[in-house]
Parts: structure tokens; C-alpha cells; sequence
């Protein structure tokens, strides 16, 4: 591996994470278009400068760009927020917590995207749901969540166009 693709996939593996944090249900999936949008410190301090980050990656180079939205709670109920992926990323079981059969299914799941990305610069593989990248479908994001593994449209994206000015 070239330095500019260990580059790409360290800047990548770090500025990906659209982490939104307090995820207590599916209610965390509703846009977030309200009131209430400025408490959410995740979409301000993560969410929109990797959505920024996404667009202007797309625009600028010829590489491929994957978003994931990750909603996963442990099987001991540790909720999702920024950094709890990343035992999950590289099957790192009981790092955080004691796992279950279902976080490690989960997490084999999710290291498969993950190594396959590092091999080709494409999450995808035989018998993963398909991760398409921000250039094929900007308005969506994938889901790394209990019962969903797959593309979802982004519950942010009014939001991010808010502050883009659109």
C-alpha cells in the first residue's frame, strides 16, 4: 500500500465516524429539523464537518467516500456515541464490555467492511449488504445498528443543508 492510500484510509477510518450520541431507540433516526437541533452537540462537533469533509472529498478527488451512521447498542445497553465503534471495527471483543453471540456477530460484520476497505478502498463483499459511497448517493448514509446494517436515507440531511444554506 502505497503512503497516499495509507493516508486516504487513515483519514478516512478517522473523519467517517456521523456518530450521534444519546441514540435510546429508532426515534434517533427522525431528521433533526427543530428546536432541539442546536443541543445536538454530535451534528455540530462530528456529523456536519464529516458531511463537509464528504462532499468537498468528492468534488476534489477521484476516490470513493463511505459514511456510516452507527447506532449499535451494546448487549449490555453501552449506547452509541463517538469511539464505542472501534472494538466493534476491528473484533476487539470485551474491550469496553462483556460481549454477547449478537456483538460478535455484529462486530465480524463490521470488521469484514472494514479489512475489505483496507484491501481495496471498497467496504463491500460477497454476502455484506452493499455500502454505496457518498458520490452514488450523497443523500444517504449507512446504518451500522441493531436489526439495520444497510443504506438508510441521512436523518441529517436537513439539517446539514440547513447550514450549508440550501
Amino acid at each position: 500500500m502505497d503512503r497516499y492510500a495509507m493516508l486516504t484510509m487513515t483519514v478516512v477510518l478517522s473523519l467517517i465516524s456521523c456518530v450521534i450520541s444519546n441514540a435510546q431507540s429508532q426515534e434517533h433516526l427522525k431528521p433533526v429539523v427543530n428546536t432541539d437541533a442546536p443541543k445536538e452537540t454530535g451534528i455540530y462537533s462530528i456529523g456536519w464537518p464529516t458531511w463537509k469533509w464528504a462532499e468537498a472529498q468528492s468534488k476534489s478527488s477521484d476516490k470513493s467516500v463511505y459514511l456510516y451512521y452507527y447506532t449499535h447498542v451494546s448487549s449490555t445497553g453501552m449506547q452509541p456515541f463517538h469511539g464505542t465503534e472501534m472494538c466493534y471495527a476491528f473484533f476487539n471483543p470485551d474491550t469496553q464490555t462483556k460481549w454477547n453471540d449478537v456483538d460478535r456477530a455484529f462486530s465480524r460484520k463490521m470488521f469484514t467492511y472494514w479489512m475489505n476497505f483496507v484491501k481495496t478502498q471498497n467496504p463491500n463483499g460477497d454476502g455484506l449488504p452493499l455500502w454505496r459511497s457518498y458520490q452514488d448517493d450523497p443523500h444517504s448514509i449507512f446504518e451500522l445498528g441493531d436489526g439495520n446494517m444497510g443504506m438508510i436515507s441521512d436523518p441529517n440531511q436537513a439539517f446539514y443543508d440547513l447550514l450549508n444554506g440550501k
